[in-house]
């Protein structure tokens, strides 16, 4: 990602569109906090590192920048997971709104009132579920499955 100061800092910005699939798949991912010196390490021992050494403590080992994502495997200090395209692919909107667009594609689809009748019932059961939801906190900032 492209680096910046902030707060007197370097650091690589998120790139939103890229970091939140990620998340979203692998319960919050935390990668960037795994291959974290400070968080693995404590900021006095690394700082106390750095004094000495001019180095970042464990930067390039596998104790500190190795990492394990599930169904990917473990990766070592410098690889990284390949992820296709449509592993990006995040649906954008309410869930209402992908309610609203499935329903209307039910009812195109729809040869009968009897199966009219159960695409209607579907869809007020999921709205309603999806409108009491609205107001719930939900862990990572992410929507609930329906």
């Amino acid at each position: 990602g492209q680096r910046l100061w902030f707060r007197g800092v370097e650091k690589a910005k998120l790139i939103y569109k890229r970091c939140r699939p990620v998340m979203a798949r692998y319960s919050g991912c935390g990668v960037c906090m795994k291959v974290c010196p400070i968080q693995k390490y404590g900021l006095e021992p690394v700082m106390e590192h750095y004094i000495e050494t001019g180095e970042v403590l464990g930067k390039g080992t596998a104790n500190l920048e190795g990492y394990e994502l599930p169904d990917k495997g473990y990766f070592k200090p410098g690889k990284l997971p390949v992820l296709g395209a449509e592993f990006f692919d995040m649906p954008v909107g309410k869930t209402e709104d992908h309610i609203v667009e499935e329903y209307k594609e039910g009812l195109a689809e729809a040869s009968s009132q009897a199966e009219r009748e159960k695409i209607w019932e579907k869809y007020r059961e999921s709205m309603e579920r999806s409108l009491a939801r609205r107001n719930s906190i939900i862990d990572m900032g992410m929507d609930l499955a329906n």
